[in-house]
Protein backbone atom coordinates (compact mmCIF):
# COMPACT_ATOMS: atom_id res chain seq x y z
CA UNK A 1 0.00 0.00 0.00
CA UNK A 2 1.47 3.74 -0.60
CA UNK A 3 1.73 6.07 1.78
CA UNK A 4 -0.86 8.87 2.07
CA UNK A 5 -0.23 11.76 -0.05
CA UNK A 6 0.30 15.50 1.61
CA UNK A 7 0.41 18.42 -0.70
CA UNK A 8 1.86 21.85 1.25
CA UNK A 9 0.13 24.83 -0.06
CA UNK A 10 2.30 27.82 0.85
CA UNK A 11 3.48 26.35 4.12
CA UNK A 12 5.83 28.20 5.96
CA UNK A 13 9.32 26.38 6.58
CA UNK A 14 7.78 23.89 4.14
CA UNK A 15 11.04 21.49 3.64
CA UNK A 16 10.93 21.09 7.69
CA UNK A 17 7.50 20.23 7.64
CA UNK A 18 7.95 17.92 4.91
CA UNK A 19 10.71 16.49 6.81
CA UNK A 20 8.80 16.06 9.75
CA UNK A 21 6.00 14.41 8.35
CA UNK A 22 8.24 12.11 5.89
CA UNK A 23 9.04 10.59 9.01
CA UNK A 24 5.58 10.17 10.07
CA UNK A 25 5.44 7.77 6.75
CA UNK A 26 3.83 10.08 4.26
CA UNK A 27 4.39 10.81 1.03
CA UNK A 28 4.72 15.17 0.55
CA UNK A 29 4.64 17.55 -2.23
CA UNK A 30 5.81 21.43 -1.74
CA UNK A 31 3.80 23.52 -3.38
CA UNK A 32 5.13 27.40 -4.65
CA UNK A 33 4.97 30.21 -2.37
CA UNK A 34 2.00 32.27 -3.17
CA UNK A 35 3.10 35.75 -2.22
CA UNK A 36 1.64 37.66 -5.43
CA UNK A 37 -1.35 37.44 -6.81
CA UNK A 38 0.28 35.89 -9.93
CA UNK A 39 1.69 33.24 -8.17
CA UNK A 40 -1.50 32.02 -6.52
CA UNK A 41 -2.77 28.64 -8.00
CA UNK A 42 -5.55 28.71 -10.51
CA UNK A 43 -8.89 26.46 -9.89
CA UNK A 44 -7.35 23.93 -12.20
CA UNK A 45 -4.34 23.69 -11.24
CA UNK A 46 -5.72 23.30 -7.63
CA UNK A 47 -8.33 20.18 -9.06
CA UNK A 48 -5.13 18.42 -10.32
CA UNK A 49 -3.44 18.74 -7.24
CA UNK A 50 -6.76 17.47 -4.95
CA UNK A 51 -6.94 14.19 -7.63
CA UNK A 52 -3.83 13.44 -6.49
CA UNK A 53 -3.25 13.51 -2.96
CA UNK A 54 -5.15 12.66 0.37
CA UNK A 55 -4.27 15.89 2.24
CA UNK A 56 -3.78 19.17 2.03
CA UNK A 57 -2.03 21.32 4.37
CA UNK A 58 -2.60 25.14 3.52
CA UNK A 59 -1.43 28.69 4.76
CA UNK A 60 -2.87 31.81 3.86
CA UNK A 61 -6.58 32.77 2.69
CA UNK A 62 -6.16 31.12 -1.07
CA UNK A 63 -9.87 29.59 -1.77
CA UNK A 64 -10.16 25.71 -1.93
CA UNK A 65 -13.97 25.51 -3.51
CA UNK A 66 -16.02 23.17 -3.93
CA UNK A 67 -15.39 22.26 -7.63
CA UNK A 68 -11.95 21.58 -6.37
CA UNK A 69 -12.96 19.07 -3.61
CA UNK A 70 -15.48 17.48 -5.64
CA UNK A 71 -13.17 16.86 -8.53
CA UNK A 72 -11.40 14.81 -6.26
CA UNK A 73 -11.93 10.78 -5.00
CA UNK A 74 -8.87 11.20 -2.26
CA UNK A 75 -9.07 14.32 -0.95
CA UNK A 76 -10.59 14.00 2.83
CA UNK A 77 -8.51 16.57 4.51
CA UNK A 78 -7.64 20.13 4.81
CA UNK A 79 -5.15 21.41 7.57
CA UNK A 80 -5.77 25.19 7.49
CA UNK A 81 -3.71 27.72 9.79
CA UNK A 82 -5.05 30.47 11.46
CA UNK A 83 -8.76 30.32 13.15
CA UNK A 84 -11.12 31.63 9.85
CA UNK A 85 -11.55 29.56 7.22
CA UNK A 86 -13.97 31.62 5.24
CA UNK A 87 -11.60 30.80 1.65
CA UNK A 88 -12.28 27.29 2.13
CA UNK A 89 -16.07 26.18 1.36
CA UNK A 90 -16.69 24.28 4.85
CA UNK A 91 -20.45 23.56 3.36
CA UNK A 92 -18.67 21.90 0.18
CA UNK A 93 -16.50 19.60 2.90
CA UNK A 94 -19.27 18.57 5.28
CA UNK A 95 -21.55 17.54 2.15
CA UNK A 96 -18.58 15.47 0.98
CA UNK A 97 -17.42 14.17 4.12
CA UNK A 98 -14.03 16.30 3.75
CA UNK A 99 -12.46 17.20 7.61
CA UNK A 100 -11.79 20.95 7.56
CA UNK A 101 -9.44 21.88 10.53
CA UNK A 102 -8.02 24.89 12.20
CA UNK A 103 -5.36 26.19 14.35
CA UNK A 104 -6.91 29.12 16.65
CA UNK A 105 -3.96 28.95 18.73
CA UNK A 106 -3.11 31.27 21.89
CA UNK A 107 -0.66 32.92 20.78
CA UNK A 108 -2.36 34.34 17.66
CA UNK A 109 -5.24 35.63 19.16
CA UNK A 110 -3.10 37.29 21.45
CA UNK A 111 -0.89 39.16 18.67
CA UNK A 112 -3.55 40.07 16.90
CA UNK A 113 -5.42 41.59 20.18
CA UNK A 114 -1.37 43.33 21.09
CA UNK A 115 -1.74 44.65 17.54
CA UNK A 116 -4.94 45.80 17.23
CA UNK A 117 -4.14 48.29 20.51
CA UNK A 118 -0.71 49.04 18.36
CA UNK A 119 -2.69 50.55 15.29
CA UNK A 120 -5.60 52.46 17.81
CA UNK A 121 -2.72 54.32 19.42
CA UNK A 122 -0.90 55.10 16.19
CA UNK A 123 -3.68 56.19 14.89
CA UNK A 124 -4.40 58.56 18.18
CA UNK A 125 -1.19 60.04 17.69
CA UNK A 126 -1.19 59.89 14.16
CA UNK A 127 1.96 58.40 13.38
CA UNK A 128 2.01 58.04 9.79
CA UNK A 129 0.67 61.24 9.36
CA UNK A 130 3.40 63.31 11.28
CA UNK A 131 5.87 61.06 9.41
CA UNK A 132 4.48 62.30 5.95
CA UNK A 133 4.38 65.81 7.56
CA UNK A 134 8.04 65.75 8.41
CA UNK A 135 9.70 64.11 5.55
CA UNK A 136 7.47 67.06 3.80
CA UNK A 137 9.67 69.52 6.11
CA UNK A 138 6.71 70.58 8.30
CA UNK A 139 7.35 70.87 11.95
CA UNK A 140 4.58 70.47 14.85
CA UNK A 141 1.54 70.90 12.82
CA UNK A 142 -0.45 67.95 14.24
CA UNK A 143 -3.75 67.38 16.19
CA UNK A 144 -3.14 64.38 18.64
CA UNK A 145 -5.73 62.59 20.03
CA UNK A 146 -6.20 62.00 24.14
CA UNK A 147 -7.08 58.37 24.41
CA UNK A 148 -8.62 59.02 28.23
CA UNK A 149 -12.26 60.12 28.23
CA UNK A 150 -12.58 57.69 24.48
CA UNK A 151 -15.18 55.57 23.37
CA UNK A 152 -14.05 52.23 21.67
CA UNK A 153 -15.75 50.64 20.24
CA UNK A 154 -15.57 46.27 19.55
CA UNK A 155 -17.56 44.52 17.06
CA UNK A 156 -17.24 40.79 18.52
CA UNK A 157 -16.24 40.44 21.84
CA UNK A 158 -15.23 36.84 21.80
CA UNK A 159 -11.72 35.40 22.56
CA UNK A 160 -9.81 38.50 21.05
CA UNK A 161 -12.23 41.41 21.38
CA UNK A 162 -11.94 40.39 25.09
CA UNK A 163 -8.48 40.50 25.29
CA UNK A 164 -8.64 44.64 22.76
CA UNK A 165 -10.77 45.37 25.95
CA UNK A 166 -8.59 44.25 28.50
CA UNK A 167 -5.29 45.90 26.82
CA UNK A 168 -7.32 49.08 26.96
CA UNK A 169 -8.55 49.15 30.23
CA UNK A 170 -6.09 51.20 31.66
CA UNK A 171 -5.86 53.90 29.54
CA UNK A 172 -8.93 55.39 30.87
CA UNK A 173 -11.30 54.80 27.70
CA UNK A 174 -15.08 53.63 27.47
CA UNK A 175 -15.50 50.51 25.99
CA UNK A 176 -18.77 49.63 23.93
CA UNK A 177 -19.27 46.44 21.93
CA UNK A 178 -21.94 44.31 19.87
CA UNK A 179 -21.81 40.30 19.30
CA UNK A 180 -24.15 38.46 17.87
CA UNK A 181 -24.20 36.09 20.44
CA UNK A 182 -24.64 37.87 23.26
CA UNK A 183 -21.98 37.92 25.87
CA UNK A 184 -23.12 39.59 28.71
CA UNK A 185 -21.25 37.80 31.11
CA UNK A 186 -17.46 38.51 29.82
CA UNK A 187 -19.26 42.34 29.52
CA UNK A 188 -20.12 42.70 32.66
CA UNK A 189 -16.66 41.52 34.11
CA UNK A 190 -14.56 43.45 31.37
CA UNK A 191 -16.72 46.19 32.26
CA UNK A 192 -18.03 46.72 28.34
CA UNK A 193 -21.42 47.77 27.88
CA UNK A 194 -23.37 45.68 24.71
CA UNK A 195 -25.15 48.07 22.34
CA UNK A 196 -26.31 47.20 18.81
CA UNK A 197 -24.57 48.00 16.07
CA UNK A 198 -25.80 51.42 14.63
CA UNK A 199 -24.89 52.70 18.44
CA UNK A 200 -21.50 51.50 18.22
CA UNK A 201 -20.90 53.05 15.30
CA UNK A 202 -22.65 56.51 16.09
CA UNK A 203 -20.55 56.78 19.19
CA UNK A 204 -17.52 55.36 18.98
CA UNK A 205 -13.72 57.33 18.10
CA UNK A 206 -12.40 54.24 17.39
CA UNK A 207 -14.63 51.28 15.91
CA UNK A 208 -12.55 47.75 16.17
CA UNK A 209 -13.46 44.84 14.19
CA UNK A 210 -13.78 41.25 15.59
CA UNK A 211 -15.46 39.00 14.17
CA UNK A 212 -15.89 36.44 12.18
CA UNK A 213 -16.13 36.03 8.61
CA UNK A 214 -19.61 34.82 7.64
CA UNK A 215 -22.07 34.96 5.37
CA UNK A 216 -24.57 36.98 7.49
CA UNK A 217 -21.82 39.61 8.19
CA UNK A 218 -20.30 40.03 4.17
CA UNK A 219 -19.91 43.69 3.84
CA UNK A 220 -21.59 44.26 7.72
CA UNK A 221 -20.10 47.89 7.53
CA UNK A 222 -21.36 49.50 3.74
CA UNK A 223 -21.68 52.94 3.00
CA UNK A 224 -24.73 53.34 4.97
CA UNK A 225 -23.04 52.11 8.03
CA UNK A 226 -19.69 53.90 7.64
CA UNK A 227 -21.11 57.07 7.32
CA UNK A 228 -22.70 56.41 10.81
CA UNK A 229 -19.48 57.57 12.55
CA UNK A 230 -17.93 60.73 13.76
CA UNK A 231 -16.28 62.58 10.98
CA UNK A 232 -13.55 62.21 13.62
CA UNK A 233 -13.82 58.10 14.06
CA UNK A 234 -11.44 55.89 13.05
CA UNK A 235 -11.60 52.49 11.39
CA UNK A 236 -9.40 49.41 12.58
CA UNK A 237 -9.54 46.01 10.97
CA UNK A 238 -7.70 42.78 11.69
CA UNK A 239 -10.20 40.62 11.80
CA UNK A 240 -11.36 39.47 7.70
CA UNK A 241 -11.60 41.64 5.09
CA UNK A 242 -14.92 40.83 3.49
CA UNK A 243 -16.50 42.58 6.55
CA UNK A 244 -15.86 45.93 4.93
CA UNK A 245 -16.84 47.42 1.93
CA UNK A 246 -13.66 48.82 0.84
CA UNK A 247 -15.34 50.90 -2.33
CA UNK A 248 -17.54 52.71 0.59
CA UNK A 249 -14.44 52.93 2.99
CA UNK A 250 -12.35 54.13 0.22
CA UNK A 251 -15.35 56.56 -0.52
CA UNK A 252 -15.74 58.04 3.15
CA UNK A 253 -12.03 58.29 3.83
CA UNK A 254 -11.82 60.53 0.30
CA UNK A 255 -14.58 63.08 1.45
CA UNK A 256 -13.22 63.06 5.01
CA UNK A 257 -16.39 61.51 6.32
CA UNK A 258 -14.42 59.74 8.66
CA UNK A 259 -10.42 60.53 10.08
CA UNK A 260 -8.60 57.49 9.32
CA UNK A 261 -8.10 53.63 8.97
CA UNK A 262 -5.34 50.76 9.85
CA UNK A 263 -6.62 47.64 7.57
CA UNK A 264 -4.83 44.57 7.65
CA UNK A 265 -7.09 42.31 6.04
CA UNK A 266 -8.32 42.42 3.07
CA UNK A 267 -11.40 40.83 0.48
CA UNK A 268 -8.59 39.70 -1.96
CA UNK A 269 -5.67 38.50 -0.61
CA UNK A 270 -2.41 39.85 -1.37
CA UNK A 271 -4.30 43.18 -2.13
CA UNK A 272 -4.47 44.22 -5.70
CA UNK A 273 -1.97 47.06 -6.51
CA UNK A 274 -4.52 48.99 -8.34
CA UNK A 275 -6.98 49.18 -5.37
CA UNK A 276 -8.00 52.38 -4.19
CA UNK A 277 -7.03 51.75 -0.64
CA UNK A 278 -3.56 53.00 -2.38
CA UNK A 279 -4.62 56.13 -3.64
CA UNK A 280 -1.72 58.06 -2.65
CA UNK A 281 -4.37 61.13 -1.55
CA UNK A 282 -5.63 59.31 1.37
CA UNK A 283 -2.17 57.78 2.18
CA UNK A 284 -1.33 60.19 5.33
CA UNK A 285 -4.24 58.85 7.43
CA UNK A 286 -4.33 54.98 6.50
CA UNK A 287 -2.23 52.25 7.66
CA UNK A 288 -2.31 49.03 5.58
CA UNK A 289 -0.47 46.08 6.64
CA UNK A 290 -0.16 42.48 4.45
CA UNK A 291 -2.65 40.42 7.43
CA UNK A 292 0.37 40.41 9.60
CA UNK A 293 -1.42 41.32 12.96
CA UNK A 294 -0.82 38.09 14.21
CA UNK A 295 2.32 36.96 12.34
CA UNK A 296 4.41 36.53 15.34
CA UNK A 297 6.93 34.57 15.33
CA UNK A 298 5.40 32.33 18.69
CA UNK A 299 2.17 32.75 17.34
CA UNK A 300 3.35 31.39 13.53
CA UNK A 301 5.39 28.13 15.04
CA UNK A 302 2.20 27.37 17.60
CA UNK A 303 0.24 27.49 14.48
CA UNK A 304 2.74 24.93 12.40
CA UNK A 305 2.93 22.54 14.81
CA UNK A 306 -1.25 22.26 15.33
CA UNK A 307 -1.74 22.51 11.49
CA UNK A 308 0.82 19.54 11.74
CA UNK A 309 -0.51 17.70 14.37
CA UNK A 310 -3.79 18.02 12.42
CA UNK A 311 -3.27 16.60 9.55
CA UNK A 312 -1.39 13.60 11.37
CA UNK A 313 -4.53 12.96 13.44
CA UNK A 314 -6.88 13.40 10.87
Amino acid sequence: MSPLSIFLLNVRNAQEAANSLESEGFSVRIGRAITKPDQWYTEEELIGISRETDAIMITGSHPITRNVMESSDRLFTIAKTGAGADAIDDAAATDLGILLTNTPVFENGMAVAEGTVARILSLAVRLKEDDAKLRRGEWRDSQHFFMRGKTVGIIGLGHIGSHVARLLEPLGVKIIATNRHGARGIAELLNVQLVNLNTLLTNSDFVTIHCPATPETRKMLGLDQLLLMKRTAFLINTARGSIVDETALYNVLKDGRIAGAAIDVFEKEPLNMDSPLLDLSISDRVLLTSHTSGAIPEAREASRLTQMKNCIAA
